[in-house]
């Protein structure tokens, strides 16, 4: 059983050091001011401890229930960061040193049945790794485990593939504990099932070995070929193990978990995934975002997972950090390979063979991880190797691997390398693969591929993994993010020892990085802007580059004569990177009326493509009334990969909206056009007419204005067809005001709302006027948080419109932008998605196409008494397997309380004639 303790505790900040010496933990201390804050949480998104660094105390209380009486009960944090001290009753319990690992107690001193037990956590949050912020507080959820006094402690699942025989070896060590008065008489019995199926179920065992309280039981099963389902990214396969212990014959306890089938091995200058060779594409992952922190609950994570698979990831190095379970699940469940890395980076005493504390994170990294397939390595650290730095760096990482080894055979042990072109003596030398981060400065191309030539001529003779590559950083701005991961990937293609690359990184994030000569310091913003996402997920142009080049096609093209469609696809080389044969993958087209509404669709079934083979056209013919085409590559999960669009009529006109004024710039804004792609402003001035630069955002700022001048704008917006019609002109005079900032994005929260916002240098206050739709009646506050802002204390549900200024440190303040909506969400509280249809393939399956709600985790598909889990919370498209409607079919958002929000009916796509035209 378990009892949660999530929700409100009391919170005061330590800043001078006083609570132990004070006693803090005492039982019954008064509290005096003590705040509230939500556990899990973490305290750096409130606004009045946003960059608050130090010792800080949380306290609660529970009581203890007579139903606990003779069994055991288990304090369980999953995550407090970074350093912990726990009391119970004024008892110190123990404290953890590391924030991305779980850890426990049993307890020994509650209070009598129904009596209260006061819970009290110090909390020390100045460890900081490297650029990354140091999110504080309890982070992840909290519970007591309430068992009987035997119980399981963890499944530890080996398998091992016969290849050829297309049959599996199973082992499944089940480590039980127990109380002294618990005594002998237990056993234990386990249950494998594929999808529902039951494929093994054994005997009860007795324990192999049983010492202080300790109790391990060994499980051995053969699967037959025909019950072997290897785990790959496109079929990440799962079972489940399923163990019972056993007291005196009754069953006490039980465990689940669940693993993949699946083989990785270097052979030569190659990554063999289940024998086959591995080239694959992906990112690192700085795991928080500016709204949650790093309490990474499943909308965060899921939707992160969600957009790596759209951007075609299939191996990445993902995090410096130990990910939560959940997170890990997901990533089984999804396909991607991942290597997982103890927090070690740069000059540190950790990088050190007698290290204590490395040596105790890396064994519980291996630990907690290791039933995981999507992991495939271990890293004993990041950028850990230059000799000037970490003298001990070479018998480190020798004997980290070496531990590494043992505590796992069957993956590799490897470290994160920038020495390894410098270095000859590189402790790579003790790696299974090279693990490179290179990147090219001042985004100048060439700075990758030397960095993999000196490493090869000094480390010959093993694949090179780039576990970090990029430019400098990149624009919070999504329209003026130039990086191109294409350029960046053409440096390693045709290389067969490059055996994948992971970006840095997916998102931007949350830093005070200063910079260093070779690292550029973080922006005014505090969002450190290297991601193709920016803070609040907001796809840059580099994330429409990105897609293109991480395909697992060379490219896709989408021609037309008369009222047919052509899709091309062309297979990637070899050597290409990505590359890898594609199996059930799927094109899906969607043709839109001049209102941007979904009027026919259809599944087209792609056949098999190898890297290296010829070009497969595949035709499509709509019925007549389209404005335009969509078509998207479908992997075998429901996952876009790509899409193509032909545009048969130009979008509709924009409308200008707002026109803020400064002494040289203007800023326009407007609202976006369904169908189209980018937007260009048509300026008239005394200095002659221009047009500026396409742009994907909501506005446009024009510049080198001069003082006092006016001007005639006009906006059009463009497709593939042309450009529309020009919106009506408005004119604008410059002027002495001053820009307000940009607001990027308002984002709903429990109570509260979350603002996006631009931040110059020069800001010092920011104020904020919040007014209820209901009420009319306004209110402003002035903040100071650069970037993102949290405004409390408001009504779930209710409709705010919000609009902000600046003031700067010349005494300035800026006009108010715009007002935008804001609808804060609690529990149960999502709205209903906007958009949702159901397209039937050819085999029976049926892809649902639906616009993600934000901050969902997942999401169900009911008709009649029959409901259907959608695992996915930003994908937009998932496969139904083996569902059949009856009557009508709703959709509804999922949140990370399991909470359905309101429903909407998803309508039925009809095709029209699909026609394959060879290949």
């Amino acid at each position: 059983m378990r009892h949660a303790l999530d929700g409100d505790w009391k919170f005061c900040t330590d800043p001078y050091n006083l609570g132990e010496s004070e006693e803090w933990f005492a039982p019954g201390r008064r509290l005096g001011d003590w705040d509230e804050i939500a556990v899990p949480g973490v305290w750096d998104v409130i606004n009045d401890y946003s960059d608050y660094a130090g010792l800080a105390w949380y306290r609660t209380e529970f009581t203890t229930r007579p139903e606990w009486a003779g069994k055991r009960v288990r304090l369980v944090f999953e995550g407090v960061y970074n350093d912990a001290k726990v009391w119970l009753n004024g008892r110190v319990l123990g404290g953890n040193d590391m924030g991305y690992f779980p850890f426990h107690f049993d307890l020994q001193a509650l209070a009598p049945s129904g009596g209260p037990n006061q819970l009290t956590v110090m909390v020390d949050n100045r460890f900081r790794l490297g650029a990354v912020w140091n999110w504080g507080g309890i982070r992840r959820p909290v519970w007591l485990e309430i068992t009987d006094p035997a119980r399981l402690e963890r499944l530890k699942i080996v398998t091992d593939p016969d290849l050829e025989a297309g049959t599996a070896a199973v082992s499944v060590n089940a480590s039980a504990s127990s109380a002294a008065e618990v005594g002998g008489g237990l056993g234990a019995d386990l249950t494998i099932t594929h999808e529902g199926v039951v494929l093994h179920r054994s005997p009860v065992l007795r324990p192999v070995k049983s010492q202080d309280g300790r109790h391990d039981f060994e499980f051995s099963v053969h699967l037959d070929r025909g019950d072997v389902h290897l785990w790959r990214p496109s079929s990440p396969s799962l079972y489940e193990a399923r163990v019972r212990l056993f007291r005196q014959d009754a069953p006490c306890h039980g465990l689940i978990d669940s693993f993949g089938i699946r083989k990785v091995e270097v052979s030569g200058e190659k990554l063999l995934l289940n024998g086959e060779p591995v080239r694959g594409v992906g990112f690192n992952l700085i795991p928080e975002d500016r709204r949650t922190g790093s309490m990474l609950p499943p909308s965060r994570f899921r939707a992160d997972v969600d957009r790596m698979k759209m951007l075609g990831a299939t191996i990445a190095r993902l995090s410096h950090f130990p990910l939560p379970r959940d997170f890990l699940e997901y990533l089984d469940r999804k396909g991607i390979l991942c290597i997982s890395e103890v927090p070690i980076w740069g000059k540190s005493e950790l990088v050190n063979p007698a290290s204590e504390r490395a040596a105790d994170w890396l064994e519980r990294l291996i630990t907690e991880q290791y039933n995981h397939p999507a992991i495939i390595g271990w890293s004993v650290g990041n950028e850990i190797g230059r000799f000037d730095r970490n003298p001990a760096a070479g018998e480190y990482v020798r004997s980290a691997v070496s531990r590494a080894r043992k505590l796992d055979p069957r993956r590799l042990a490897v470290y994160a390398s920038n020495s390894a072109p410098n270095q000859p003596d590189d402790p790579v030398k003790f790696t299974d693969l090279i693990l490179l981060n290179a990147y090219n400065a001042d985004n100048v191309p060439g700075g990758v591929a030397e960095a993999i030539r000196k490493t090869r001529a000094l480390h010959p003779g093993k694949p090179i993994f780039l576990s970090e590559y990029g430019g400098g950083l990149d624009a919070e701005d999504p329209n003026l993010a130039t990086h191109s991961v294409d350029a960046y990937l053409g440096e390693m293609r045709h290389k067969p020892y490059v055996i994948g690359a992971s970006l840095w990184t997916l998102a931007d994030y949350r830093s005070s990085w200063p910079g260093w000569p070779f690292s550029p310091p973080t922006a005014p913003s505090q969002n450190r802007s290297w991601g193709v996402l920016t803070v609040d997920r907001r796809p840059k142009r580099s994330y429409f580059a990105c897609r293109a080049a991480h395909a697992p096609v060379a490219s896709m093209t989408l021609g037309r004569t008369d009222r047919s469609f052509v899709v091309t696809l062309t297979p990637r080389d070899e050597n290409d990177l990505p590359a890898y044969v594609m199996r059930g993958y799927r094109l899906l087209w969607r043709a839109l009326d001049g209102s941007g509404g979904v009027i026919q669709g259809g599944l087209i079934d792609v056949p098999i493509l190898a890297p290296g083979g010829g070009a497969v056209q595949l035709g499509i013919k709509p019925a007549p009334g389209l404005a335009s085409l969509l078509v998207d590559l479908i992997d075998p999960l429901g996952y876009s990969l790509l899409t193509a669009k032909s545009d048969l009529a130009p979008p509709s006109a924009p409308s200008i909206r707002k026109i803020h004024v400064s002494s040289q710039k203007l800023r326009v804004t407007f609202d976006a056009v369904v169908r189209a792609d980018e937007y260009v402003a048509l300026v008239r001035g005394e200095e002659g007419e221009r047009r500026t630069e396409p742009t994907i955002d909501t506005f446009i700022e024009l510049a080198d204005l001069k003082l006092g001048k006016t001007y005639d704008i006009r906006l059009v917006a463009t497709n593939g067809a042309g450009e529309s019609q020009p919106s009506s002109a408005r004119q604008a005079t410059t002027s002495q005001e001053d820009l307000p900032p940009v607001l990027w994005s308002i984002q709903a929260a429990d109570r509260a709302l979350f603002l996006n916002y631009s931040t110059e240098a020069i800001d010092y206050l920011y104020d904020v006027e919040v007014t209820p739709e209901a009420t009319g009646v306004a209110r402003t506050i002035s903040i100071d948080q650069p970037g993102v802002t949290r405004i409390p204390h408001l009504e779930n549900g209710a409709r705010y419109r919000v609009r902000m200024r600046r003031r700067n440190g010349l005494g300035n303040i800026s006009g108010w932008t715009e007002p935008q909506l804001g609808v804060p969400r609690g529990p149960g509280g999502l709205p209903a998605p906007s958009a949702a249809h159901l397209v039937s393939g050819t085999d029976g399956a049926m892809l649902l196409l639906f616009e993600p709600v934000e901050n969902a985790a997942g999401y169900e598909v009911r008709s009649g008494s029959r409901t259907v889990i959608v695992d996915a919370a930003v994908s937009g498209s998932a496969f139904l397997r083996g569902f059949r409607p009856r009557g009508p079919v709703t959709l509804r958002a999922v949140d990370d309380f399991g909470l359905g929000g309101a429903a909407a009916e998803v309508l039925t796509l009809r095709g029209g004639r699909e026609l394959s035209a060879g290949g």
